[in-house]
C-alpha cells in the first residue's frame, strides 16, 4: 500500500481484482467503511473511468476524474478546510502550564463553527501540527563524550570560596 491518506488506486484494485468488500478494504487501509464505499460508488458513477484502470494513472488522476478535483489541494491539503495557526498553537503549548492539544483544537473548532468554515478533526489537527512542528521547530543537539570537554561557569562566588579554603589549608600545613 502507498503511504498516503487517499489511496484510490489501491481501493479499486482490491475491490475489482481481489473482490474484497468495502469493510475489508477499510480495515486494510485504516479508513472508514463509509468512506471506502462512498468512493467506490463515485467511481462506479464516473463515466470517464472504469476498471481495469488506464496504464500510468495516479491517485491524483483518479481523484480528478472521479470527483473533478484533487483530494488534497495545491499545497497537499484540502483548501476548503480552515488551516489552524500552528505558530500560535506552539506558542500556547510552550507558554501555558497544562495546555493540551485537545483544548486548543476545541478553540479552533469553535472559531471555525462561529465563522461557518470547515475544520479539521482532532486527529487531523494533531497530525498536521506534528508535521508543522517537525518542519519549523528547531532544537540544538550534540553528542557529549564524558571527559572530553569541561564547561565551567561561575559568577565568581564559588571560585573565591574555593580559593579561600585552598589558601587556608596550605597555611595550616605549612605554618
Amino acid at each position: 500500500m502507498e503511504e498516503c491518506c487517499w489511496c484510490g488506486k489501491y481501493i479499486i484494485i482490491k475491490h475489482y481484482a481481489l473482490h474484497m468488500s468495502g469493510r475489508q478494504i477499510a480495515a486494510a487501509i485504516g479508513a472508514s467503511k463509509s468512506g471506502v464505499n462512498d468512493f467506490l460508488k463515485a467511481f462506479e458513477q464516473c463515466e470517464s473511468l472504469s476498471y481495469p484502470l488506464p496504464a500510468g494513472i495516479t491517485n491524483y488522476g483518479i481523484a480528478e476524474l472521479v470527483y473533478g478535483r484533487n483530494p488534497e489541494g495545491v499545497e497537499g491539503r484540502d483548501l476548503s478546510f480552515e488551516l489552524p495557526d500552528f505558530a500560535e498553537v506552539e506558542k500556547q503549548m510552550n507558554s501555558r502550564k497544562n495546555m493540551t492539544l485537545v483544548f486548543l483544537w476545541g478553540r479552533y473548532k469553535n472559531r471555525c463553527m462561529a465563522e461557518e468554515k470547515k475544520f479539521y478533526s482532532y486527529r487531523q489537527f494533531c497530525g498536521r501540527y506534528m508535521s508543522w512542528r517537525e518542519e519549523n521547530y528547531e532544537t540544538l543537539h550534540f553528542n557529549a563524550v564524558i571527559g572530553e570537554k569541561i564547561e565551567y561557569s561561575c559568577a565568581g562566588g564559588f571560585f573565591r570560596i574555593f580559593w579561600y579554603l585552598y589558601i587556608r589549608a596550605i597555611h595550616k600545613f605549612c605554618f
